[in-house]
């Protein structure tokens, strides 16, 4: 979260995959490591198996809204955000204060 050491946050939730591929939370963390590492493509794989097992999951929604964002793709960014937001409210603001943007970087 603090987008700090990315290469070993990444080893870690593969390594995590191996062992646990079930667990979303997981999936999740490493569409975030991939976020904040501008993989942005890989990021938007994660986060969709992860909505496909659970469309609630609020973060994976925000996430790939924030990838598509940057990528240009503006119309589903925002829808993702909106249903984040709609979801838990207050989610755009939580991940502002964490880094997270849907800007360019």
């Amino acid at each position: 979260m603090l987008n700090q050491e990315l290469n070993k946050a990444l080893v870690d939730c593969n390594s995590a995959l191996d062992l646990y591929s079930h667990e979303n939370a997981w999936l999740e963390s490493r569409g975030l490591v991939h976020l904040r590492r501008g993989d942005l493509n890989s990021s938007i794989w994660d986060f969709n198996a992860v909505i496909k097992s659970d469309p609630h999951a609020f973060w994976a929604l925000y996430g790939r809204g924030v990838a598509q964002m940057r990528k240009g793709k503006t119309a589903e960014g925002q829808a993702d955000i909106k249903a984040a937001e709609a979801l838990h409210p207050g989610i755009t603001a939580e991940a502002t204060e964490r880094g997270f943007s849907s800007s360019p970087q």
